[in-house]
């Protein structure tokens, strides 16, 4: 997913001390959507040397928030 500034504008980040410049039209990219199994999620967890603390589904279990833990 992206963002696209509709003007120039310039953005501050308080909690880095700093301000980013975008033109009108520029595209921040934001976000990237991957399809796992909950196997697929323990076996990445588990690769990293993390642990699955808590895992959110929607009704449906179509789909998933998993927070991980060290």
């Amino acid at each position: 997913m992206s963002l696209v500034a509709s003007q120039a504008m310039r953005v501050a980040v308080a909690d880095l001390g700093i301000e980013v410049a975008f033109d009108a039209g520029e595209a921040v990219h934001t976000e990237d959507s991957y399809k796992y199994s909950l196997a697929e999620i323990g076996g990445l967890a588990a690769a990293a040397g993390l642990r699955i603390d808590a895992q959110w589904f929607d009704r449906r279990w179509y789909f998933n928030e998993t927070l991980f833990a060290p």
